[in-house]
Parts: structure tokens; sequence; C-alpha cells
């Protein structure tokens, strides 16, 4: 046999061993497919195959349980004895413009400021008018001198003449006894209406040295206007905590018709009955017939024992 032939015959035998051997190999069925497997069948692969059983049982993870009951925090221990709680202080009550009830004229001295007392109650002389005033009559009431130069002189205007007048006002010269002038002063007094016998107050203050004397000249002119006559009274009175007095009330009027430009005054007087402060307030708008308008008079404070109130009112 040649070389070719016997190289022939060795691979024919070769040959058939190997596929001798793939079919002497078991073959393994895959796994069947379940209607929960939700995966694709895997790729053969050159791995040996998986044996045919299933496992008996697939591991899971394990829940945790959860509590069955909120848990409650342990509570704290509490002391025996409540302790007391501390009051809180009671704030003092202090006045307001429109006390809920009238005070009595015994609170008008409820904690006065402190107040000068005058150095002279006659400081200066009254010079005559030296030109031609209106019918007014000015009655000087307090003439007095307080420390510092600080001089104060109060007093009445009166209409003696038979007009009504309107545009009130008041001019206060003062002189040194050199002959040197301090002033005038000018002031418009805060009546609005004077009928005969009517009073409206006024009130002057110069601070300069050496003043001996004072001139005061009333000024205004006779109106058509027309006085309404109208009933005043007083609520109450009192000095609040930063050296105010406070009278307060009110002006009914009784005529048929409305009334307007309501004035309410108020003066203070002092033991010797001189009128140491005064002050006016106006009621705002008119007041019907049989109604009632409401009044504040606001005063600087000084040593007083008495009040006066001054009321006009003009007919619409």
């Amino acid at each position: 046999m040649s070389t070719a032939h016997r190289l022939l015959a060795l691979i024919l035998v070769c040959a058939l061993a190997l596929v001798g051997c793939k079919q002497a190999q078991p073959t393994a069925e895959p796994p069947a497919a379940t209607e929960e497997t939700t995966e694709p069948p895997a790729e053969p692969t050159d791995a040996p195959p998986e044996p045919t059983e299933a496992p008996t049982a697939r591991p899971e993870p394990t829940a945790t349980p959860r509590p069955s009951a909120t848990p409650v925090p342990t509570e704290t221990s509490v002391p025996t004895e409540v302790p007391t709680e501390t009051p809180e202080p009671t704030a003092t009550a202090t006045p307001t413009s429109v006390p809920t009830e009238a005070p009595t004229e015994e609170a008008d001295q409820l904690a006065p400021p402190v107040v000068p007392a005058p150095v002279s109650t006659s400081a200066l002389v009254v010079r005559e008018d030296e030109t031609i005033a209106p019918p007014l009559t000015v009655l000087v009431s307090a003439n007095r001198e307080l420390p510092g130069s600080h001089f104060l002189v109060t007093g009445l205007v009166r209409n003696d003449g038979t007009e009504n007048y309107a545009g009130l006002g008041m001019v206060a010269t003062f002189f040194r006894a050199d002959g040197s002038r301090h002033g005038p002063i000018k002031t418009n007094l805060k009546c609005t209406l004077l009928a005969p016998g009517d009073m409206c107050p006024f009130t002057f203050e110069a601070n300069a040295r050496g003043l001996t004397e004072v001139m005061l000249h009333p000024d205004g002119y006779p109106t058509t206007r027309a006085r309404a006559q109208v009933n005043a009274f007083v609520t109450g009175s009192w000095v609040d905590a930063i050296g105010y007095v406070h009278i307060t009330g009110g002006v009914t009027n009784p005529n048929t018709t409305p009334v307007d430009d309501v004035s309410v005054s108020a003066v203070l007087r002092d033991g010797t009955g001189d009128i140491v402060a005064q002050a006016t307030d106006i009621v705002v708008g008119s007041i019907d017939p049989g109604a009632t308008g409401q009044f504040e008079v606001i005063l600087r404070y000084a040593p007083y024992v008495n009040y006066q109130i001054l009321v006009q009112a003009e007919s619409r």
C-alpha cells in the first residue's frame, strides 16, 4: 500500500472515532417555559447544560416586618408640685382724651405738674390805649412776671356796643422805663362772633427784660351775622400726665334752625380770681335743632380752683 493510501485510511479512522464520541454523549432537553416566565430563553452556550430538574424553591429576599403600632415616646417624669405662675404686672391706666366716665372735679388736682410761683402779680402798669378802638372793653385779669423775665397778661374782651362784632383780635405793646418798646404782639381771638354783652378771653406772653408797662388794643368790625342762643354743659375735667387740663362737655341747640360756628372757651381761675390759663375749642359743623355737639377744651396747666365756660354760636 502506498503512502497516500495509508494517510487517507488514517483520516477516515479518526473521523469515525470522532462521530462515535459525539453520539455517546447524553442530550439534555431545555427546561419547559412556564406562564410566569417573562424573560426570553437563554441562548445556548458552550457551557455544560444545567440539570433538568428545577429547584424546589426559589429564594426570595426576607421582608422587614412592620411594627403593629406606632411607638409612643417615653414620657419624662413630671414634678409632683406644679410651680405657681408669676402674675403679670398690672399697667396703671392713664387718662385718655375721652374718659369712659365723667370724673369729678376732685380729680382736677390729681398729680398736677410743678409750676413756678410768679415773681410779681402786679408786674406791669396798664397804659391807656392811644388809638381809637371799637366799643370793645378790655378787662385785664392776671398781670404777672414769672421767673426768667417771662411776663403773662390775661383777661377778657367785652362787647359794650349795640352791634355784633366779628374779626376779633388784640394787639399788645410793651414798654421799658427808658421808653423803648417790645412788640407789638398781635393775636386773633378764637371767638368768631361777639354779641353785645358777650365776652371772649385773651392771653399775651412776653419774654424780655426790664418791661414796666403794657398797652392793649382790641380790634374788630360790625357784622350783620346773627348770634344764636345755645345751652352748654360740662361732663368732666381732669389733668393729664403731661400737664394739660381737659374740660369736656356738650352744646345743645334749642332753636328751630341749625346753628354754625359754635365756639367754646374755657378759663382757669386761681384763688384770687385771676385767669391763669385759657383756650377755645370750635365745634366742627352745624348743630341741628334739638341736637347736641361735643367739645373738649385743652388748657395748659396752672394752679387753679375753678373754671368758667364761655359759648358763642351763629344762626344759619
